[in-house]
């Protein structure tokens, strides 16, 4: 589930949230600092880096959102990116250009745009949709 998937990607990131992720008690446990349902992106999205150190082209505010909040104004921002359908949290790093983006991971669903259904909490990049090659035979 939600939760599994958010306990392997934060495992990779920070072994002190994964580990209380995978208990069995996080239900009974679960508080404000550490959430027991993913809410909106995580890390994974920017990996490298972390959701707090990037921001939107052109702007000078850091990311909001994270894996307990999801700010509503960034969603608005990924949408109005792209005509066709949204951007994901996981297309920030190629959308923001420069060294960063060479960090960034296709999403294989996103061929299309429109068809990832995870939109924008997908952890991959929605910017190359068409980009992959035809078959010739």
């Amino acid at each position: 589930g939600a939760r599994d998937y958010g306990a392997a990607c934060l495992a990779n990131s920070d072994p002190e949230v994964a580990t209380s992720l995978d208990s069995e008690s996080v239900a009974s446990e679960a508080s404000m600092d550490e959430p027991a349902v993913l809410v909106g992106p995580t890390d994974c999205a920017v990996r490298p880096f972390k959701l707090e150190e990037i921001s939107f082209p052109d702007k000078s505010e850091r990311i909001k959102s994270g894996s307990s909040m999801l700010a509503v104004g960034e969603v608005f921002e990924l949408r109005k990116a792209r005509q066709e359908a949204p951007l994901s949290f996981g297309s920030i790093l190629h959308y923001s250009g420069g060294p960063r983006a060479q960090h960034c991971r296709p999403c294989i669903f996103e061929r299309w745009p429109g068809r990832c259904i995870k939109g924008v909490l997908c952890d991959f990049c929605h910017l190359h949709g068409g980009d992959r090659q035809r078959r010739t035979e």
